[in-house]
């Protein structure tokens, strides 16, 4: 038997490779290229352009530095000193940010989602969304939206950060640091009302009021806007709302208009414009028995799904359709159907029906924007349908903070500049922007 033992060894000599070899040559997940670097590293070496980038590396720059990676449908960039660790959420691109500053930039709500401790910030809705978000410390944090909105989550608990709204956001705070956040908030905090909430304001142009249960309230970024709210704006002033299934509210000088109902669940919204010019982007009905509806004295404007304006002053309601269709009625039901860039008017105290829609001037499609605009991207910025359910269950108070929550408190910090559309268009193009 001694002759035996050389067969074993190389027999045994053979089979180690063979059983380590998938081990040493298990590939990582390839997730993206580097666009764009300057003083960055991934890993210990040098960030390049061109690189491939892998679930697994780590992120770093100096703080003069930046490194920009394209992921599929999204672009991450890190600066600041900033550091972080690339990853995927079931085959969805992520990182894990630890240091510094990260700014997003996704097509679609499912293309990026980025980790800090125990919270995950992604894109709120499939529009174009640009996030930012820097580090303060070992648990708090500031994200902001300059474009579309953000969903803020922790442990299945998610908050909504609107677009051009940057918050606060403290993660396991102790009972002093909600205290502190609580009392920072407080000045913004609206009374609570009987109401349920319809969506909230995202931009203001100064001097905004709220009628709300016999009260005249003040309004800034941020306030909660209810069912039955009266939004009043002065001479100079403009207001943006953001309805909780998505819809946009452009509110123009001198207008008063109420919100009679919103239902985001059942998509039934019912606005009412006493006077003034108001400028809504609906989104497309899809439930049975669902509308959108704004009225006036002289009749009531019905859309599924679509952009348009409507102005009423001196009996007159005008309405300008920018994209879409718009079924306009005076108050006997008598309806026309309003196309993109076409225009009708419907004249109160009168029988007449709307006037046959013909095709809107350009100087008329141009005013009624720039009457409505709040110096910001007309787009979506409120929280969604399912996620009107969790901010619901914090109803008892209309701050800008999440009352009742022991695993964070947020608040806001003020209103961010808000990019174009041309800036979003470079967010996607150019290989130096996120």
């Amino acid at each position: 038997m001694p002759g035996m033992r050389p067969v074993f060894a190389k027999i045994a000599l053979l089979a180690l490779p063979l059983v380590a070899l998938p081990l040493w040559a298990a590939p990582t997940s390839q997730l993206g290229i580097v666009v764009f670097a300057e003083h960055a590293r991934v890993g210990t070496a040098s960030a390049s352009e061109g690189s491939t980038v892998f679930g697994g590396d780590r992120l770093s720059t100096e703080p003069s530095g930046s490194v920009q990676i394209r992921a599929g449908a999204a672009r991450f960039l890190l600066s600041g000193g900033g550091v972080a660790t690339l990853s995927s959420d079931e085959e969805t691109p992520a990182a894990t940010l630890t240091a510094g500053t990260a700014t997003f930039s996704t097509a679609n709500a499912r293309a990026f989602t980025l980790h800090f401790a125990n919270a995950a910030i992604r894109a709120n809705t499939d529009e174009p969304t640009v996030g930012r978000v820097s580090v303060i410390g070992p648990r708090e944090l500031v994200v902001k939206s300059t474009r579309g909105s953000l969903a803020f989550t922790v442990e299945g608990e998610t908050r909504v950060v609107a677009e051009g709204v940057a918050y606060r956001v403290i993660l396991d705070p102790t009972p002093t640091e909600a205290a502190a956040a609580a009392s920072r908030a407080s000045d913004k905090a609206a009374p609570q009302g009987s109401e349920p909430r319809a969506g909230e304001i995202s931009r203001v142009i100064p001097d905004v009021s709220v009628a709300r249960a016999g009260q005249t309230l003040s309004a800034s970024a941020s306030f909660v806007v209810d069912w039955q709210d009266q939004i009043n704006t002065l001479a100079t002033a403009r207001a943006r709302v953001g309805l909780d299934d998505g819809s946009v509210l452009n509110i123009g000088s001198d207008s008063l208009m109420r919100v009679v109902k919103h239902d985001a669940g059942a998509q039934q919204t019912e606005l009412e414009l006493t006077y003034g010019k108001l400028r809504s982007k609906a989104q497309k009905i899809v439930k049975p028995g669902g509308k959108f509806e704004v009225r006036t004295a002289a009749g009531i404007a019905g859309v599924v799904g679509t952009d348009f304006y409507l102005g009423y002053d001196h009996d007159v309601m005008n309405v300008l359709v920018f994209e879409g269709v718009v079924r306009v009625c005076n108050l006997a039901g008598v309806c026309v159907l309003v196309h993109a860039g076409e225009m009708t008017s419907v004249r109160a105290n009168d029988n007449s029906s709307p006037n046959p829609p013909v095709l809107a001037p350009l100087a008329l499609l141009t005013g009624a924007a720039a009457d409505t605009d709040d110096g910001g991207v007309y787009a979506a910025a409120a929280p969604s349908a399912p996620h009107r359910e969790s901010r619901d269950r914090d109803k008892g108070s209309h701050a800008p903070i999440s009352a009742g929550n022991s695993k964070f408190v947020w608040y806001a910090v003020g209103v961010v500049a808000v990019v174009t559309a041309l800036a979003i268009h470079q967010a996607y193009e150019s290989p130096d922007r996120p």
